[in-house]
């Protein structure tokens, strides 16, 4: 087989299309076609066409993990994800994975820790955990992201203290019912919204 003609591909400046035997072959990164030494007129085995697209494969993972992570974090589950969607083999992605978190564009630890504090602003630690499992952070990442948080007393209080105002229109009872669900299914402790509700003098009746 032989390359017959390497021509730009219309709409992406950093590719090119491959002719082999004057029939379209495939298309390649610039960096994979000069990393391959292509040129026309060049003699090519089925074993250069599985290694030069190998190799392509890795460059596209690469691209497409770095613009996904471009404008904000993202945890190891996440890019992997991304990068099963566009089609990408198990083992592209693994290597595109382990670079990245060589060089700490992914860091779970970083990610967990960092997004826990974001969300401690409206959730509790059964909510922030939650929340951080479906980033894909595992058991231990998130017990030490939540390790330093502290209670959660402040926050209670002020969500408390919308809710409450929300819910004016209700009777007391369900007022203070309402509130109790509502910091509950944010994952607030049930002993500390009980507490903080007592000190609002709003204490949930069993």
């Amino acid at each position: 087989m032989v390359i017959t003609e390497i021509a730009n591909c219309k709409g992406n400046k950093n590719r090119v299309n491959i002719y082999v035997d004057g029939a379209f072959a495939f298309a390649l990164y610039l960096e994979t076609a000069a990393w391959a030494g292509l040129f026309k007129g060049m003699d090519i085995t089925d074993l250069n066409l599985l290694q030069i697209a190998s190799e392509d494969e890795k460059k596209y993972a690469m691209d497409v993990a770095l613009k996904y992570i471009a404008y904000q974090m993202r945890t190891l589950k996440q890019v992997w994800d991304k990068l099963k969607l566009k089609g990408i083999t198990e083992g592209a992605a693994r290597d595109t994975i382990q670079k990245l978190q060589e060089i700490g564009y992914i860091n779970d630890k970083e990610f967990a820790a960092t997004y826990a504090d974001e969300l401690k602003e409206r959730m509790g630690s059964r909510g922030i955990r939650q929340k951080l499992f479906e980033k894909g952070i595992r058991d231990e990442e998130a017990d030490e992201a939540l390790s330093g948080m502290g209670d959660f007393e402040d926050v209670i209080r002020s969500q408390a203290e919308k809710l409450m105002v929300k819910y004016a229109d209700a009777d007391t009872y369900k007022r203070r019912q309402k509130v109790f669900r509502a910091l509950l299914n944010r994952g607030f402790d049930v002993d500390e919204i009980k507490g903080v509700m007592s000190k609002l003098g709003a204490e949930i009746v069993e």
